[in-house]
């Protein structure tokens, strides 16, 4: 942690001349405490340091930056695994159909055939997020996913969905989010069969998503 926080205040590139209390500002600890940490890092040769008068320039040592890096490499490959999935749950609710309109329009419908690999059923399965999974579906949004590039028809402008590949009961579908969603918590959700009619869905039912990030 301290490490991370010299290498943000710019000591990876060259000297850089700091108080000991400037450092525990940002660590949230005390100017002893922050102090102990540093000659800590410079017994361990992570750091080196020049000592002035009343500040001192430090560095991060070439051993200093491999440990950044490998903190980095771990951290990559915890965030960059394939098929990482976000599960999201809620109850089928009926009207909106944003999605539904979205598939039905021949520009948006051959981008989703050749993205996904099949006709999707001509319409959608809405589901209303469960407010325990507000913050997985928030996320979700955050996300760039997939893109169904927007396009002008007949003197009007169809804006750019994201879409994502998920599963529902391990059967494939894909979750469409328009650049302007009106619906708070209400995931559109496609595939290639009725979902609704396969698991005898009725409004109010809970189902769950995967969907892939």
């Amino acid at each position: 942690m301290t490490l991370k926080t010299l290498a943000i205040m710019g000591c990876l590139e060259d000297y850089h001349y700091i108080t000991g209390s400037s450092v525990g500002k940002k660590l949230g600890v005390s100017q002893q405490v922050s102090s102990r940490w540093l000659r800590e890092l410079e017994e361990m040769e992570l750091i080196t340091v020049v000592t002035g008068i009343r500040k001192r320039g430090i560095i991060i040592s070439s051993k200093g930056e491999d440990a950044l890096r490998k903190e980095y490499m771990d951290y990559k490959n915890i965030f960059s695994k394939e098929n990482r999935s976000i599960i999201l749950e809620g109850g089928v609710t009926s009207g909106f159909g944003e999605g539904g309109y979205y598939i039905y329009i021949p520009e948006y419908k051959e981008q989703i055939e050749t993205m996904l690999g099949y006709t999707p059923f001509r319409g959608t399965l809405n589901i209303r997020i469960n407010n325990h999974y507000t913050e997985h579906y928030h996320r979700l949004l955050s996300m760039d996913g997939k893109k169904l590039s927007g396009f002008h028809k007949n003197g009007r402008t169809y804006g750019d969905v994201k879409i994502f590949e998920a599963t529902v009961n391990e059967d494939v579908c894909a979750v469409l989010i328009p650049e302007r969603t009106h619906h708070d918590r209400i995931l559109e959700v496609i595939a290639p069969f009725e979902i609704r009619k396969k698991y005898n869905l009725i409004d109010g039912m809970n189902v769950k998503i995967k969907v892939f990030i």
